[in-house]
């Protein structure tokens, strides 16, 4: 997929670090065309969404996947590709 697009096409890396009591709240990785015009200017939706765990040692939740009803639990260095598709 990668030899189809253009650099300037790639969304910038996003690292996100959750303090105690943070989460991220219930969402979809693709872009809504009306409020995220600058997103499908540059090229589209997302293909895929990619997470990389660098540590393990939380309490709380895991990233769910309601679509399949599965939760995967945080492992340092355990990564999940996920093949996105619209709804």
């Amino acid at each position: 997929m990668t030899a189809e697009t253009k650099l300037n096409q790639h969304e910038d890396v996003c690292i996100v670090r959750y303090e105690q009591g943070q989460e991220y709240k219930a969402h979809h990785d693709y872009f809504c065309k009306k409020t995220m015009s600058e997103e499908w200017e540059r090229g589209g939706d997302r293909i895929f969404s990619l997470l990389f765990f660098l540590n393990d040692d939380i309490e709380g939740g895991g990233t769910i996947f309601t679509n399949f009803n599965l939760e995967i639990r945080p492992k340092k260095g355990r990564l999940i590709l996920n093949e996105l598709s619209l709804p």
